[in-house]
Formats: structure tokens, sequence, C-alpha cells
């Protein structure tokens, strides 16, 4: 796992370094839309960012976490803005866990807090769009660790263990 997060902090920074030339800018924007799947977007949604300068960026996000809404926002860093790899860096607030057990034990919840972002943008060269790779590090509630542990010890078995990171998937839309 270790190995895994060390690739993706880097990769975006490895790619930056690489590959850039001054004919692979990318034109100028102050808002995108999104589609994806992850924490940043709502779980499976959707996410819109309003840049108010080049390199600094607001988000607002909405979509379905496997029991209703889930609703983030939050801010990043871009650290190459001009260049076809830009590499960021952010923060957010919303839901970043859920627990849903079904059967004999009915259980679902949503949890809240923070969530830091490391991500990269790779834009197209032929259109104003472009995907985002991001790896996303939630800070769970310690609520959500004592019912996952109360739950495991009243039998319940997960299909999915407790990861204390994500990733996350979307394109974009710049306009």
């Amino acid at each position: 796992m270790k190995k895994i997060i060390s690739v993706l902090i880097l990769l975006p920074l490895f790619l930056n370094i690489y590959g850039q030339e001054e004919s692979s800018k990318i034109p100028s924007y102050k808002m995108n839309v999104a589609l994806g799947i992850g924490r940043d977007y709502g779980g499976f949604g959707g996410r819109f960012t309003f840049l108010p300068t080049e390199r600094f960026a607001l988000f607002g996000a909405l979509g379905y976490n496997l029991i209703g809404a889930g609703i983030n926002g939050g801010g990043f860093v871009r650290i190459s803005p001009q260049k076809r790899v830009c590499p960021f860096a952010g923060a957010m607030y919303g839901y970043n866990a859920v627990i849903k057990v079904t059967g004999s034990i009915e259980f679902k919840k949503v949890y809240y807090g923070p969530t830091f972002i490391i991500g990269t943008e790779l834009w197209s060269f032929m259109k104003n769009d472009y995907f985002n790779i991001e790896l996303v590090i939630p800070l769970t509630p310690s609520e959500y660790k004592a019912d996952y542990d109360e739950l495991k010890d009243m039998g319940v078995e997960f299909k999915a263990p407790s990861i204390p990171v994500g990733f996350s998937l979307g394109y974009h839309f710049a306009f």
C-alpha cells in the first residue's frame, strides 16, 4: 500500500517535469463541471469548480454515496496551472465514509469530516477538457471506527475492508 501511495504522489510531479513544453500550455478558464467517482464527486456524481485565480480553485460536489446524497465542498492549489499535466493539493469537508449493512442487521450511516487531496489534471490536446486522478485521504471521525468495530464484534462480515485512503477519477469540461 505504501508503494502505491508513493507512486500516486510522485507520478504527477514526474509527469510535470517531463514532457512539458511552452507549446503545451492550456487555455485560461474560470469554471468547470465534472462527472466522476470518488469522495470529492459526492460518491458517483458531479462537481462544479470555480477558479478565482489561475492557481486556486473552490469546488462543490453532489452525488450518490450508496446510501443517499453525498455532499462535499473544498478548495485546492494548482501547482503548474499552464501545463497539460498539472499537479494539485487541497482539502475538503463533507461526507468521507459510509457504512451500509443489509441482511439480518440493518445499518446505514454517512460520516462527515475533513479530507485531504493530492492529484493531477491531465489535459486533452484537442479540447478544453481533462481528467482528474486523485488520492484522497479522509480523516474519518472516531464514531466511524467505533461503529465499524461494533458491527464486526456483532459478527458482521464486510465485503470491502476499511482502507485509510481512497481514489477519485473525474472528467472535467472547462469553460
